[in-house]
Parts: structure tokens; sequence; C-alpha cells
């Protein structure tokens, strides 16, 4: 799926943002590629409980975080890819929007308002 397809594109570490409504599917390559490639994973949303237990029952090494929303998982996803010194932040929400906005589009614009607010970045 795209998630893990995403994530095997990163280059190690990556800390991971993932969230919303979760779907129904089998998660066990984007589970692999999280313990390959993520030093933390920032959960939100609706399924971020689900999600936690998915990582966590995985065997994942990293650090595992959840927020409500976004707004408060960007910042918290900043602060620990300095802290752990990642080579990117990646939005692979393994999970559709529609617990929180109203399309996959909208989420991406609002990560990327978040993202040049908080860093000053175009």
């Amino acid at each position: 799926d795209a998630a893990e397809v995403g994530l095997r594109a990163m280059t190690a570490p990556v800390v991971v943002l993932a969230g919303g409504e979760t779907k129904r599917g089998e998660a066990a390559g984007w589970l692999e590629q999280l313990k390959r490639k993520a030093c933390a994973v920032v959960l939100f949303g609706a399924g971020a409980e689900e999600l936690h237990e998915l990582i966590n029952a995985s065997g994942f090494p990293g650090v595992v975080h959840r927020c409500s929303d976004l707004p408060e998982a960007v910042p918290l996803a900043l602060a620990e890819g300095c802290r752990l010194k990642a080579a990117s932040l990646l939005l692979s929400p393994a999970c559709a929007s529609f617990d929180q906005y109203t399309d996959f589009e909208a989420r991406g614009d609002h990560f990327r308002h978040l993202i040049q607010a908080s860093t000053g970045v175009n």
C-alpha cells in the first residue's frame, strides 16, 4: 500500500506521522518498514489507539506517541526528529482522512501549512 511504499523510499531514520480513520487490510508490510526505517512514530486521530496496539505488538523498537490531531502531532514529531537526529519527517497516514478532513488533499494541505508555520520553510 502507499504508506509502505512511501516508507520504503525513505532514508532512515525517519519520524513517521500516521493516523486517521483506520482501514481494514494487511498491515504487515507497513509495520516491517516502520521497524526498518522509523526511529519514532507520532499517531493522531481516530485510529491512534488501534495503530498504537498494532505497532507495539509488532515489536517496533522506537518511540511511539499518541496525539488527538495533526496540529498537536506535528510539533511533537518535529521535536522528536531533532532529538533523534532523524533524516526526515514523513506524513504516511496509513489511514483514511475522513475522521478530521474532507479528503486526503485537505489533510496534506494542512500538514504543509503546519510545517511551514512551525519551521518557516516553504
